[in-house]
């Protein structure tokens, strides 16, 4: 971490506007090999923050990383929309929006299939209705395993 403080000063210094960046595809180039740099940065800070490795237990340590893996964060999202051509949040707002959506649709079938999987409601015996459900289920992977692990005993899902 301390010795990717250069590069990051660097790439701090290009995305707060203090240098310009070039748009030849070399200089873009560079800021993507220093996107990847960061990125294994952060999973390093990750990991000691999850004590799979001999991180010192002192807070103060403990917080600079925090800190230290907020910042690398932040970088890469300006580094990432950049790479995209994206010059504007509000391409990035649009599309934040459109995703928050799709993930409340999700939940919202998401929950209908859990609750007939709990008993809550009743699957139709109607094979139509039955092949439409079976289909949520097919689309929604996670929760199908969820539901087949139940419904062999290998699970204590409620």
């Amino acid at each position: 971490m301390v010795q990717h403080r250069s590069v990051l000063a660097q790439i701090t210094a290009k995305a707060q506007g203090q240098t310009g960046l070039s748009q030849d595809r070399t200089s873009l180039a560079q800021d993507t090999t220093s996107m990847v740099q960061h990125r294994s940065v952060l999973a390093q800070i990750t990991a000691k923050a999850h004590g799979q490795t001999g991180l010192s237990r002192d807070r103060t340590s403990l917080g600079h990383d925090t800190t230290s893996m907020v910042q690398h964060r932040s970088v890469l999202a300006q580094i990432t929309a950049k790479a995209h051509g994206q010059t504007g949040l509000s391409r990035d707002r649009t599309s934040l929006a459109q995703d928050t959506t799709s993930m409340g649709q999700h939940r919202s079938v998401l929950a209908q299939i859990t609750a007939k999987a709990h008993g809550q409601t009743g699957l139709s015996q109607d094979r139509t209705s039955l092949a439409q459900d079976t289909t949520s289920m097919v689309q929604h992977r996670s929760v199908l395993a969820q539901i087949t692990a139940k419904a062999q005993g290998q699970t204590g899902l409620r």
